[in-house]
Formats: structure tokens, C-alpha cells, sequence
């Protein structure tokens, strides 16, 4: 009889054992409650909590909407038909521009132009636009566009801060050329030895006398 009972008291012990600790609480709508009693813990559930909010903010961002047109259609399409609009001729109007609807349209235009190397003046009064290409000095132009490995000389009789009209869209040693000769400065450049030649007169492979520089451009001597 001692026996049996100490084997029940074994078993009541036991059975205490596996059902004395505590409940996982359980939410309304079924889900188990965690306990957030860890930095571990912590750490993850934040994580999620942001991971959450990057991707709400990305669904309700306005999406970008710029678009890709030529020049023509843009004008065509987006600036008002009460307008007169004079362009240049040495403005290419299939040249492809980026375009964002979303902004107001002097705003927009303006900005995709700058990026395309085209002036915009406009006159909101008298409804009048004028496109042009950019002019830039020639020192800015070699500046900005020749690569800086190449090594640049002028005549010192050419003034450097006379401005050219330079199309960004086009590579830089026909562009370059081109706005030069269009002033009277011709253009020499040596892709292998990396040497541009600015002369006002035809070129013939010069001896070339440093007289001084400017910034990049050496000048040298007649």
C-alpha cells in the first residue's frame, strides 16, 4: 500500500511539472503574442517595423513620370498654344529630351533644355519663346568637354573668352571644330598623342613656343 502510494505522488509531481508554467497569451484575432523581453528580439521587430515603412512610403511616393520626346513634339504638346515660339537653326529639333509632366512647364522645359545645351528665354507677357544653342566661352568649352589628359595650345591672338555656340549632344571633337571654325579659329586635334592645336590661320604642324598659360590652355608664341 506504501508502495502504490509513492508512485501516485511520482506521478502528480510530474504532471505539476508540465502544466505549472505560464500560457502563451493569445490575441483576438488568434495570432500568439511574443514577449518582447530581448534586445535580440527587439532589434528584429523594429527592423521590421522599418522595412514596413520603406516599402508603404515607396507604394504612396509619386511616381516618376518624366518622358522622352524630340524637341518638337515637346514644344508641340506641352507649351501653350498661344504662344509663338522662334527657334534657332542651329537648333536640331528631333534631338530627343527628357520632359517631367508633372512640373510646370517653364520649369520642366527649362531644365531639360539647360541638360541638352539649349537656351530658353521666355516671355510669359507677350507669350513669346526663343530657343538657341548654348553658348559657351572657349575656355569653358575646353574645359568642360576636351578630356583632361589632352594637352591644349592656342595662339595668344585668340581671345578665350570669346563665346561659341557648342551642342553637348554630339562628341566633342567634331562639336569643337565646328563651333571653332564658325569664329575663325581652326581646330587640330591628335587622338594619339592627345594634343589639341587652337590657330587663327591654317595649321602646319608647328613648332610650338610656350609663351604662358591659362588654366589648361597653354598659349604660344607666333
Amino acid at each position: 500500500m506504501k508502495q502504490i502510494t509513492g508512485v501516485t505522488v511520482v506521478v502528480l509531481g510530474l504532471s505539476g511539472c508540465a502544466f505549472s508554467g505560464p500560457s502563451v497569451p493569445v490575441s483576438p484575432d488568434g495570432n500568439s503574442k511574443m514577449s518582447v523581453n530581448s534586445a535580440a528580439i527587439v532589434a528584429e521587430v523594429t527592423a521590421q517595423y522599418a522595412q514596413q515603412q520603406a516599402a508603404l512610403r515607396l507604394k504612396t511616393a509619386a511616381p516618376r513620370e518624366e518622358i522622352q520626346l524630340p524637341l518638337a513634339q515637346i514644344v508641340e504638346r506641352y507649351v501653350p498654344s498661344d504662344y509663338k515660339v522662334y527657334v534657332d537653326e542651329s537648333v536640331d529639333l528631333r534631338q530627343s529630351i527628357w520632359y517631367d509632366p508633372s512640373k510646370a512647364w517653364t520649369e520642366s522645359l527649362g531644365g531639360a533644355l539647360t541638360n541638352a545645351g539649349i537656351e530658353m528665354t521666355a516671355n510669359l507677357q507677350n507669350k513669346v519663346m526663343v530657343l538657341k544653342t548654348g553658348t559657351t566661352s572657349i575656355t569653358q568649352a575646353i574645359e568642360k568637354y576636351v578630356p583632361s589628359e589632352y594637352l591644349v595650345f592656342a595662339d595668344k591672338n585668340i581671345d578665350l573668352s570669346k563665346r561659341i555656340k557648342y551642342d553637348r549632344s554630339k562628341q566633342w571633337t567634331e562639336e569643337l571644330g565646328k563651333a571653332l571654325s564658325a569664329i575663325g579659329v581652326h581646330m587640330i586635334a591628335n587622338l594619339e598623342k592627345k594634343v589639341v592645336v587652337l590657330k587663327s590661320l591654317p595649321v602646319v604642324d608647328p613648332g610650338i613656343s610656350v609663351a604662358g598659360s591659362t588654366s589648361r590652355i597653354q598659349i604660344i608664341q607666333q
